[in-house]
């Protein structure tokens, strides 16, 4: 397993959905980027163990990661989050289309998205298939907006194995 860089700040934040690239804004060093590897298992029971598990499964992992910005494009955010949601305008962001698919594929459609972390002076960090699960907007007021995002790395195999994690992200 490669263990993911010490990505120092600030940093940038790119998105690509389908054939295009925007760079959604800047973190900080009060916020780095963040890459969680979740281990999932499936217990295995008998009378002898009782409630302790007796043998487990692993059934995969998944990888989570978390930024956020505190320098951002407010039209560039917007035309990403229409892209991801099913379609709209910069300017009117649509909620997400009930029963799309997100299908197996990085270049599946525009439900799906590559998140690439460029720190240092050339060092990148690319997610190949992240689907949002969350979007938080704070400190309202007299500081600046942080856009908090919370997203979910899929693995980019067609054959239903993970082999490492080159199928999920790649360190440059």
């Amino acid at each position: 397993m490669a263990l993911a860089p010490e990505v120092i700040g600030p940093y940038t934040i790119s998105t690509i959905v389908g054939a295009t690239t925007r760079i959604l804004g800047r973190g900080d060093n009060d916020d780095l980027f963040k890459l969680d590897l979740n281990y999932s298992y499936t217990d295995i029971f008998t009378n002898d163990s009782g409630t302790m598990p007796y043998d487990s499964i692993r059934t995969g992992v998944k990888t989570e990661c978390f930024f956020s910005l505190i320098v951002s494009d407010r039209v560039v955010l917007s035309a990403f989050l229409a892209d991801i949601d099913g379609g709209g305008t910069a300017t009117e962001v649509p909620f997400p289309v009930v029963g799309s698919l997100l299908n197996n594929a990085a270049s599946s459609g525009k439900t799906t998205f590559s998140v690439v972390v460029n720190y240092g002076s050339s060092s990148k960090l690319t997610l190949f298939r992240c689907r949002l699960l969350s979007l938080k907007q704070s400190d309202f007021g007299n500081k600046a907006t942080r856009f908090t995002f919370h997203c979910e790395a899929l693995p980019l195999v067609t054959s239903g194995n993970v082999v490492n994690t080159n199928d999920i992200y790649s360190i440059t």
